[in-house]
């Protein structure tokens, strides 16, 4: 399947910044034309999360997005969600490929070129590559710059998303250093208006 370009994180606490609702931003985002979602409230217990993501499923269904879970295996299963996404730390692809049944996406978060490769050669679908640049949900993380997300990305061969303080103005970097898509959190999630931030990423995508 191919993959739509732009990659909404949703957050709760970034919606706090904005509009103040996840739920509202991401069908805003959707309303505006994104189709590509992921569920990463980390903080969560187990069934608070669950009635979050189907919260968020439910508010969504009507686009036919293609909604990834980030870590939980069992709720993307649950959910019938599209796949899941494996942060930094977390069940190895191989394994999740197996739980996942096969047919469903696997995303990976990588920060490195050896944490690229690997996921890709053990059969990741995608990855996120952060951070590009600097960005406040992570201020202690060096940005890796466009030269070495160039680097990187040459060398992987499934569709890497540039993820890290990725403003609507740096996407035709990200896209000539080799990015497939931009990953966005706080630049949607945070937007006072998200139906309009999402429009204007998806216009340096050619995707509107």
């Amino acid at each position: 399947m191919r993959l739509p370009r732009l990659y909404v994180i949703c957050d709760r606490k970034a919606a706090v910044a904005g509009c103040g609702n996840a739920l509202d931003a991401a069908q805003a985002a959707a309303d505006a034309g994104a189709r590509f979602f992921q569920i990463r409230d980390r903080d969560l217990a187990p069934d608070d999360l669950w009635r979050y993501a189907e919260n968020l499923t439910l508010r969504l269904a009507g686009y036919s997005p293609t909604l990834m879970m980030n870590e939980r295996a069992d709720i993307a299963l649950a959910l019938g969600l599209a796949g899941v996404h494996r942060p930094q730390v977390g069940l190895p692809v191989a394994p999740l490929r197996r739980l996942m049944e096969g047919h469903r996406l696997i995303g990976v978060s990588c920060h490195d070129e050896a944490e690229a490769e690997d996921s890709a050669a053990l059969g990741a679908d995608f990855v996120t590559l952060s951070p590009v640049f600097g960005t406040p949900s992570k201020p202690r993380a060096k940005p890796l710059g466009t030269a070495a997300f160039r680097r990187i990305a040459e060398r992987v061969d499934i569709p890497v998303f540039a993820l890290g303080g990725i403003a609507p103005g740096h996407v035709g970097d990200c896209l000539d250093c080799g990015a497939y898509g931009v990953a966005v959190l706080s630049g949607i999630m945070s937007a006072e208006d998200p139906y309009d931030a999402t429009r204007r990423y998806l216009a340096a995508l050619g995707e509107n």
